[in-house]
């Protein structure tokens, strides 16, 4: 029997009134179809998203607390605050984030590409380095030291600033010797070659070189000389 009939039986009053009728709507009623039993599959589904959703919570929670006794985040922001740090202060490179978190820590560490973010100081002189926005830690410049994690900013520094170039010919000056001059038998292509690559060194190290430019005591980073 279809249920709309089923419903009508049990709805219609000359149907209720006429005797029997207690015995006919339990048997009735035992041809419907049960609440519990039609919202059974309706309480499954919800109890499988709920166990869903606790387990994925357990597992971010499990990763976070791994990354955290491994010092994960503290140690990826202190990284990048400590290269932009000593990129735009010591090495005096242009203080673009970008840039510096391209060449010098992305490379490093290639798993923190996205995760960690840095800001610059150029007033102070520092550099914030966050992992997610959550874990900071920063490198100021200090004087006579560089770039420090967890010094406070030191407004008696000074940052690296590289002095006007010497127009006279090397080894006088800065300017290079014209080829004329060169010594018989110099391979020119191939010392072009080599001073082209230091040049693209210099623009991504911020270690101090061995070599130091005349009349001064900060490292040289320019190529020249």
């Amino acid at each position: 029997m279809e249920c709309s009939r089923i419903s009508e039986l049990l709805t219609d009053p000359e149907e209720v009134a006429r005797p029997g009728v207690s015995l006919r709507r339990r048997h009735l009623l035992r041809h419907l179809p049960s609440g519990s039993a039609t919202m059974a599959p309706v309480k499954w589904v919800k109890r499988i998203l709920i166990t869903l959703g606790v387990l994925v919570l357990l597992l971010i929670l499990a990763v976070v607390g791994i990354l955290w006794y491994l010092k994960i985040p503290t140690t990826g922001a202190a990284m990048a605050a400590k290269a932009v740090c000593s990129a735009t202060f010591v090495a005096g490179r242009p203080a673009e984030v970008d840039t510096l978190m391209e060449q010098d820590v992305t490379p490093a560490s290639p798993a923190l590409f996205g995760l960690v973010s840095t800001e610059i100081n150029t007033e102070e002189h520092y550099v914030t380095g966050k992992f997610l926005g959550m874990f900071k830690r920063q490198a100021s410049l200090t004087t006579d030291r560089g770039c420090v994690l967890g010094a406070p900013a030191d407004p008696t520094a000074v940052p690296y600033q590289a002095a006007p170039p010497d127009p006279a010919a090397w080894p006088a000056g800065d300017a290079a010797v014209p080829e004329a001059e060169w010594p018989a038998g110099t391979d020119s292509a191939a010392l072009t070659a080599v001073v082209g690559s230091a040049g693209a060194f210099r623009e991504r190290s911020t270690s101090p070189s061995p070599c130091r430019r005349r009349g001064g005591s900060r490292p040289s980073y320019d190529g020249r000389g």
